[in-house]
């Protein structure tokens, strides 16, 4: 959509347009997410498929593109926001590890947007300082995060992103959600999706096997 010739200039109402008439799955998505009925609020983080969302978030114009389908796009950089109905406070990223080349995989992911390198938990900490450092306002009653910890909800040491559970830890939000750790087996949904850590309940929510 960029590189095409004679196109207007990057907008959310020309992107709008364009992953309608397209049908890009980015579109056909948040179309999905905007029909389902009962929520006062609705909350959207990206994840490591999402390559096109990255890039408009990039470009500053992620936010107001789900504003359009009625949808709260959480990011890492920003502070809990509350919400306008239900007026929860809440916080989230898209962040998870990038995979590292060994044991059963050969290359790396092509799967790439929203990484960050597993071993460097410096960096995630610059990324996140600002929920530590000088934050005055509310704590969130809900953390929702691509990755899990690496110290349960499917979460393995060395492959998730370090930090997430000190994280957990000082903003005790209510509930911490997290995907990307596939269970390894179907057949007992709860089987290691959830635990309890002091006041937060962590729920891995990944739905493939």
């Amino acid at each position: 959509f960029v590189a095409r010739p004679g196109n207007n200039p990057l907008t959310v109402k020309a992107v709008k347009t364009w992953i309608e008439k397209e049908k890009v799955p980015l579109g056909e998505s948040l179309k999905w997410l905007q029909s389902v009925p009962g929520f006062q609020d609705k909350v959207l983080i990206a994840g490591n498929h999402d390559y096109i969302l990255e890039q408009l978030d990039e470009k500053g114009i992620a936010v107001e593109l789900c504003k359009k389908y009625g949808l709260t796009y959480l990011r890492t950089q920003d502070q809990p926001k509350r919400l306008k109905r239900s007026r929860l406070v809440v916080w989230g990223s898209g962040m998870s590890a990038m995979s590292q080349v060994g044991g059963e995989r050969a290359i790396v992911s092509g799967n790439c947007a929203y990484q960050h390198d597993v071993k460097d938990e410096e960096g995630f900490k610059q990324k996140t300082k600002h929920l530590y450092e000088g934050y005055q306002g509310p704590k969130p009653h809900l953390m929702v995060m691509h990755g899990p910890p690496c110290t349960s909800c499917l979460g393995k040491e060395g492959k998730e992103l370090p930090g997430v559970a000190e994280l957990v830890q000082y903003l005790k939000p209510k509930v911490f959600v997290c995907s990307h750790a596939h269970n390894p087996s179907l057949q007992d949904l709860m089987k290691g999706r959830q635990n309890t850590a002091g006041e937060t309940l962590t729920v891995n929510c990944a739905c493939l096997g």
